[in-house]
């Protein structure tokens, strides 16, 4: 009795990081993506985003991303009713302005530049996030939660949590 709980623990841990280590590379890649298009179409030249802004490593990964995705998902956890759409925005908004934030102050702390800089526009704190971006972000990761996250949340449901049962 006692071996078959403690399995049951172990194989819940285990599908936990797998899902956590398949939603953070999936959209790390998908996040490399968004950055390459918006960095290219905003320059009006072709431009990798993510890691290839920060080191000199061909890795088509955004870490930003990553993390960002996985704050969200914990967020989709909580199950906001659509009627409470505002609601959701304001906490997308604001989960994804603190990443932001923390990314952009640990990039220049442990690189020692900055991937993205804000300090040109209006209503920045340290360069790291602005107002507009804010904006930006609630968009993208409401996208993410409705759109980009349900086909992802099925197909690790799938590899991860039904090869368990």
């Amino acid at each position: 009795m006692i071996k078959t709980a403690l399995w049951r623990k172990l194989k819940l841990r285990s599908t936990l990081l797998e899902s956590i280590l398949f939603y953070f590379i999936i959209n790390g890649f998908l996040g490399f993506l968004l950055d390459t298009a918006y960095c290219s179409i905003y320059d009006g030249e072709f431009i990798l985003g993510g890691m290839f802004k920060s080191v000199p490593l061909p890795i088509p990964f955004s870490v930003i991303f990553a993390f960002g995705s996985l704050s969200l998902i914990l967020l989709a956890q909580a199950k906001i009713p659509k009627q409470y759409l505002i609601l959701e925005a304001l906490l997308v908004g604001i989960i994804a302005t603190i990443v932001e934030y923390i990314g952009g102050t640990l990039t220049l702390w442990m690189l020692g530049h900055r991937a993205w800089d804000y300090s040109h526009f209006q209503l920045n704190l340290h360069g790291h996030i602005n107002v507009w971006y804010s904006l930006g972000w609630i968009i993208v990761g409401l996208i993410f939660m409705n759109v980009v996250y349900p086909p992802e949340r099925c197909v690790a449901k799938k590899l991860f949590i039904d090869k368990h049962n």
